[in-house]
């Protein structure tokens, strides 16, 4: 899992309270595109416990502790799968 730096040093804390269903605002979760077409879904934690994201099977392959850094984290996901694999197949990499 890829962590942003100030998501790195409250990990315990915000993987945590997406297990207990306690809302954290500022705290962005990214998962496997839900649509096929794009790389990645960057999603604020708080919708996890909304209708359209509840009960999903959703596999978070990285945290960040704001908007900023959810995107930085991203361009390292996809920048590590295309160095890896010459393409942009997300989840075959993490599989």
């Amino acid at each position: 899992m890829y962590f942003g730096e100030e998501a790195r040093k409250k990990k315990t804390k915000i993987i945590y309270n997406i297990d207990t269903h306690k809302l954290q605002f500022g705290v962005y979760v990214l998962t496997f595109a839900a649509n096929g077409t794009d790389l990645i879904d960057i999603i604020p934690s708080f919708m996890l416990e909304k209708e359209g994201y509840k009960g999903r099977d959703i596999v978070v392959i990285g945290l960040a502790a704001s908007k900023d850094e959810a995107y930085e984290v991203g361009r390292q996901i996809i920048t590590d799968v295309y160095e890896q694999t010459g393409g942009f197949d997300v989840r075959s990499y993490f599989a």
